[in-house]
């Protein structure tokens, strides 16, 4: 989404980042996991389900949104729920939209390591 903001005269059009996330399976057994990501009505925008092998990665090429925070809904076969917020922001900030890697593992008090990146 591009936004035109105007300063003194000057029109200077900004692209808002899309949300990204890398998905991958580190655990020893096969795993289903939908991913939901939800914006700020709590409206669903995203929602893909992956079944992933032992060492299997998948990544989106990026999901449009408008300027704010989402949350994203992470499922383990169908049990197991966690969530978290990502910002989307100006492409040209130094603070633009957040990536998500989200990593599977056999912990069963934590089966989500997520770390994150600024695009």
């Amino acid at each position: 989404m591009a936004v035109m903001v105007t300063f003194s005269g000057c029109t200077e059009i900004r692209k808002v980042d899309p949300l990204q996330f890398y998905l991958s399976n580190k655990g020893i057994e096969a795993h289903e996991v939908t991913v939901e990501i939800l914006d700020a009505e709590n409206v669903s925008i995203f929602s893909e389900t992956y079944e992933l092998d032992p060492e299997e990665k998948v990544h989106t090429e990026g999901i449009e949104v408008e300027l704010g925070t989402y949350t994203y809904v992470l499922t383990l076969d169908g049990n197991v729920t966690r969530t978290y917020e990502a910002k989307a922001d100006y492409a040209e900030d130094v603070s633009s939209s957040e990536i998500l890697y989200i990593e599977v593992t056999d912990n069963l008090s934590n089966p989500f390591e997520i770390s994150v990146a600024v695009a």
